[in-house]
């Protein structure tokens, strides 16, 4: 009997790394004070979407996914406030599966103010490869067009 407990302990063990990828990257919960603003964008079948937490201080939060089809996509975020930027980002993603990204943007002086999101064609941002961006800030989101 002791023997069956250990191998059915190792084969749960074994088996974590099965787990779906979102179970092993949820976002997290607004802390006090944040406010969350919901964005999504797709072009053709590939298609991000996440969750930009805007705090009360110097930096806000973003989480999000990308699923590419048929090519490689990429979706860059930046954060900034007027002139100053916040940090940025790109995450890749081949064809058929789906990427996670988080970041966190700061800037030196006041709050973020808005988020721009980017898809491109392609595993690096381009002008040419700009498939579609929108933009963020605390009262919502609105898509620009091409």
């Amino acid at each position: 009997m002791r023997s069956w407990a250990t191998i059915l302990g190792v084969a749960a063990v074994l088996a974590m790394p099965l787990l779906p990828a979102a179970a092993a990257e949820s976002q997290p919960e607004p802390a006090a004070g944040e406010l969350v603003t919901h964005w999504q964008l797709s072009h053709g079948d590939t298609r991000t979407e996440g969750d930009i937490y805007w705090g009360p201080g110097r930096s806000t939060r973003a989480y999000g996914w990308i699923t590419a089809a048929g090519d490689v996509h990429t979706v860059c975020y930046n954060g900034s406030n007027g002139e100053l930027g916040g940090g940025g980002g790109c995450t890749t993603a081949r064809p058929g599966r789906t990427e996670h990204f988080g970041k966190r943007f700061v800037v030196e002086a006041g709050q973020v103010h808005r988020i721009d999101v980017s898809i491109f064609k392609g595993a690096a941002p381009t002008e040419d490869g700009l498939l579609a961006s929108l933009y963020c800030t605390r009262e919502g989101c609105e898509v620009l067009p091409r």
